[in-house]
């Protein structure tokens, strides 16, 4: 993948309510745009990654939007260290909920008479999930990549850890055991490893822009792992699954290798959502590829396949 020619516009939001402003990403098809989609990043990368992606929509007649969450991007405080990876020493998961919704509120206002289209990848999945549940907003479609549907006890066990490593670390603490027992595995499937990060991409170049990214592959804080899981245990339940439009298109994508949702997360993602009302659930699974679909080999036929579905839901 080549790296970005020229970076996207930039514009900020305002959350009065948490003295935090959102960085706003935006790309613009430059005539007759037919839908705009908003991409919610996951852990420990942010928005700009997402610029091919987004220039091969634009092309197509697409416009589109990304926003760094708290910690991570360009909300990290320059020449410090300390909110990077941290939501916030309280109410995080609820925090970059209510942001989901300022960003997808702003675009609303902005493309009043335009389709909209939310994705979200991996963490930025839950945040979506999480968002949809509690507004609703009038959208067209969703799309969950690299996403999971994760079985409570696990989910207990791993908010039981977090805590008792704030306890112990406090909440700006990095746990090497949280460590182990999420990331330190991902490689395991992939050796002979070159970098730590094998696990997201097929793509060698795609792993070395990430491993060289600043702004990538740090380590999170005790209490944004804290939220996470607090997060999950909401979203991981029939109940709010049950409170997202039923009518809603939903496409869930991801490699069958992705060791993120191994073995059966983004099925049985599709399963929970369509024993919770949702029939029009989608599922592309594509062979051999890992975490990040939009840095794999064959992210061509990725993007060509989404616009398939995306055109057909406008």
């Amino acid at each position: 993948m080549a790296p970005p020619e020229s970076p996207p516009s930039f514009v900020t939001i305002n959350s009065q309510s948490s003295n935090h402003r959102i960085p706003v990403y935006q790309w613009l098809a430059e005539k007759n745009p037919k839908a705009v989609i908003h991409i919610s990043h996951g852990m420990a990368e942010h928005g700009p990654r997402y610029q091919e992606l987004a220039e091969q929509l634009t092309m197509r007649g697409f416009h589109v939007y990304a926003h760094d969450h708290r910690g991570h991007g360009a909300t990290i405080i320059k020449g410090q260290t300390s909110n990077q990876g941290h939501f916030g020493n309280h109410d995080g998961w609820n925090n970059v909920v209510q942001d989901l919704k300022l960003v997808v509120d702003h675009i609303l206002a902005q493309h009043p008479s335009l389709p909209c289209f939310l994705l979200g990848h991996s963490m930025g999945s839950y945040i979506l999930q999480s968002y949809l549940s509690r507004h609703n907003p009038k959208i067209s479609g969703v799309i969950l990549s690299g996403s999971n549907f994760v079985a409570k006890p696990l989910l207990l066990l791993g908010r039981l850890v977090a805590k008792l490593e704030t306890l112990r670390q406090g909440i700006m603490g990095y746990s090497p055991v949280i460590h182990q027992l999420t990331f330190a595995g991902y490689n395991s499937s992939f050796k002979p490893n070159m970098t730590e990060f094998d696990w997201l991409s097929r793509n060698p170049e795609s792993v070395k822009q990430y491993v060289r990214d600043p702004l990538c592959g740090f380590r999170c804080s005790n209490q944004l792992w804290y939220d996470l899981f607090g997060g999950l245990q909401e979203i991981c339940s029939k109940n709010t699954l049950k409170k997202i439009k039923h009518q809603l298109p939903i496409l869930i994508m991801g490699g069958d290798r992705d060791p993120v949702s191994a073995p059966d997360g983004l099925k049985d993602l599709q399963k929970a959502l369509i024993n919770s009302g949702h029939s029009n659930t989608t599922l592309m699974l594509y062979p051999d590829a890992r975490h990040e679909l939009f840095h794999e080999t064959n992210n061509k036929e990725v993007i060509d396949q989404l616009c398939v579905w995306l055109n057909r839901h406008i």
